[in-house]
């Protein structure tokens, strides 16, 4: 009877403490949804700044527009000044794959890039990687790979 009363209570404990762990998962996914909202609001800023002050200082950027990887702030400014700087800039968010592993969080999914070039809209569609890192209670970004989305065959 003793050992039926504790593996129910064991079972019993475990179960009370489901909700409080998915609590906390969909609260940090919200969080990296917000910290990939940040950026895209800051793409369609007009401001460098504002973009590069959402990586790493030793992050890492694979542009979409850029052959080599650029690392940390004074390589990747210079990449933003100029993408940054074009005519109605935008980014579309089409998928979005979050995955969370402790102060780790990674982003994957399909963006659109879209800008105005001779009076026409350009859409670029692309893919993308982020993977950030919880700094003091911000996510930062660490990686940042960007790639032009490949056609259909």
């Amino acid at each position: 009877m003793k050992k039926t009363s504790l593996i129910m209570f064991v079972f019993l404990g475990l179960l009370a403490s489901v909700p409080i762990a998915s609590t906390v998962l969909a609260s940090d996914e919200k969080s990296v949804e917000a910290a990939y909202r940040d950026w895209r609001n800051a793409m369609s800023s007009g401001s460098s700044d504002a973009v590069v002050q959402l990586y790493d200082k030793n992050g890492i950027l694979h542009a979409t527009f850029h052959p080599e990887p650029l690392v940390g702030h004074d390589l990747i400014r210079p990449y933003f000044v100029k993408l940054t700087g074009l005519p109605k800039l935008g980014v579309e968010p089409i998928q979005s794959i979050i995955r969370i592993y402790g102060d780790t969080a990674i982003n994957t999914g399909t963006y659109n890039f879209s800008y105005e070039q001779d009076g026409k809209l350009i859409i670029v569609p692309a893919r993308f990687s982020f993977t950030y890192r919880k700094d003091e209670g911000k996510w930062k970004i660490v990686d940042h790979h960007s790639s032009l989305t490949p056609e259909k065959k």
